[in-house]
């Protein structure tokens, strides 16, 4: 529970607010002036417009509509970013990011063939690695006649696409389901590793969240920001 408190970018906002009203309290003008401009900013961040407009600026911030696949390229070999598991009273789910991203895969499908999807293993969640949740949703149906093929483990986008690197096809054009916000990243560091992808196409807004998820948004797009430069920094994209 304190954990997630500490990462639910709404106790971040409570608590600079609380800050504020002090230092206003004891008069340290400068100062509360500078801490309530902040408040108000993360404030308006973690509204639905807000959060949602920080995400998206990704998207139009490094041009991710250039990498999606070219109109007529249709390929059938895939590569699949899972996007975070979260649990209730123990009871794993998938985050809305993981769950858009799957059905990405089966709006593809409707249309176009996948003879195989690789998909990094993850991160070990509670008793088991992220992929290995997520794999269940790539069985039967219109799953079908795809192979899934799942990497070892790993806990970055870095690490990620090195783990499934083995699995690659050499010469071939891979389609990659991620979230908008996370493509540029991910075909960039794709890119770096000698892995020909181009994005599926998506659209801004992906699928309606709840109220209180809205805030996740905000912070999925400053951590996204802030890896991007660190990836630039250490010559990963």
């Amino acid at each position: 529970m304190l954990a997630f408190l500490v990462g639910y970018p709404f106790s971040w906002f409570v608590l600079l607010l609380l800050i504020s009203v002090i230092l206003i309290y004891r008069r340290v003008n400068k100062v509360s002036a500078f801490v309530l401009i902040i408040t108000i900013g993360l404030g308006l961040s973690i509204t639905p417009f807000g959060s949602n407009a920080w995400l998206n600026s990704i998207g139009y911030v490094f041009s991710v509509e250039d990498l999606v696949c070219d109109e007529g390229l249709d390929p059938e070999f895939g590569i699949f970013l899972p996007g975070g598991l979260t649990s209730v009273n123990k009871r794993v789910h998938m985050t809305n990011w993981t769950e858009t991203r799957i059905k990405q895969v089966e709006q593809y499908l409707q249309t176009n063939t996948l003879s195989e999807i690789v998909m990094p293993g993850g991160d070990i969640y509670l008793d088991r690695r992220e992929g290995e949740y997520v794999e269940k949703y790539f069985t039967g149906g219109i799953f079908a006649e795809t192979k899934l093929l799942m990497g070892d483990g790993s806990y970055s986008t870095f690490s990620n696409f090195k783990e499934i690197k083995p699995l690659i096809r050499d010469s071939v054009t891979y389609i990659l389901f991620t979230s908008k916000w996370h493509g540029y990243r991910a075909i960039k560091t794709a890119e770096k590793q000698g892995i020909d992808a181009c994005l599926y196409g998506m659209s801004d807004n992906e699928y309606l969240r709840d109220l209180k998820e809205y805030p996740w948004n905000f912070k999925a797009a400053l951590r996204e920001y802030i890896a991007i430069g660190w990836y630039a920094l250490k010559g990963r994209i």
